[in-house]
């Protein structure tokens, strides 16, 4: 992208402005029939550039959208040590810290947002994760537990408490917990993701068929159903297969 340079509106003005002196030299005319670059003419100056701390956040936007955390972190970071005194990126640099799998980070900037009063249901949900992902149920609980203090009824924090739950090994309450904000085929579903995230494959085939055999039974738990089955007497078809080789 090409852009006007205070060297090229210099040059621009000062040619104006000589114009205008030699027109006044030769005579005839009034100061007021004069160019007057500075005023009249300074939509032709050109515009304030960014400053290097503008820059670096409006650049650490565009790589975040595009999946470049590594890079957007450096840029929010360095915009930080320009301006040390305006408020930190925490909200911005808290998620991308999770994404290149710096648990402590993350946690540690969702904290410190949440103690410059950025406490909404959001945060309480994204940091409870991040607590989770780093192995810190109890933490994460907790958090959910205070999210849900602070904003009674988010649906999302009753769902964050229902994956806890499961996590605890109280399937029973996660179940219910996912029944009341969902729906009986929908519970199933959920529980059979989760499941499957613990790489309990059978256990997961189970909870589809009961989300299945249930009323307003959701399409994907269905599509499910068959690809995981599909998936799981194939690889019964391997075992045997390699099985049988041995043997001979």
């Amino acid at each position: 992208m090409q852009m006007l340079t205070p060297k090229n509106g210099l040059v621009l003005a000062l040619c104006l402005v000589v114009s205008g002196c030699g027109l006044l030299n030769r005579g005839g005319h009034r100061e007021d029939e004069l160019f007057k670059p500075l005023t009249t003419n300074s939509r032709l100056l050109p515009q304030r550039l960014p400053e290097q701390y503008e820059m670096c956040v409006q650049t650490a936007e565009t790589v975040a959208a595009k999946g470049h955390a590594n890079e957007a972190i450096k840029l929010y970071e360095k915009a930080e040590q320009l301006k040390p005194k305006r408020p930190p990126f925490d909200l911005q640099l808290a998620p991308l810290y999770a994404q290149i799998g710096d648990t402590p980070a993350s946690i540690s900037r969702y904290r410190s947002a949440m103690q410059r009063g950025h406490d909404s249901a959001d945060v309480y949900n994204n940091l409870a994760w991040t607590l989770l992902e780093a192995g810190r149920l109890s933490d994460a609980q907790q958090t959910i537990q205070l999210g849900s203090q602070a904003h009674p009824g988010d649906q999302r924090l009753a769902a964050t408490n229902a994956v806890l739950l499961y996590h605890a090994q109280q399937p029973g309450e996660a179940f219910d917990a996912f029944e009341t904000l969902y729906g009986t085929a929908a519970a199933h579903h959920n529980l059979a993701i989760l499941d499957l995230e613990s790489d309990d494959v059978e256990g997961a085939l189970e909870q589809l068929a009961l989300a299945t055999s249930s009323p307003n039974c959701p399409v994907q738990a269905i599509e499910m159903q068959n690809a995981l089955t599909a998936e799981f007497n194939r690889q019964r078809v391997l075992t045997a297969r390699r099985q049988t080789s041995k043997k001979h």
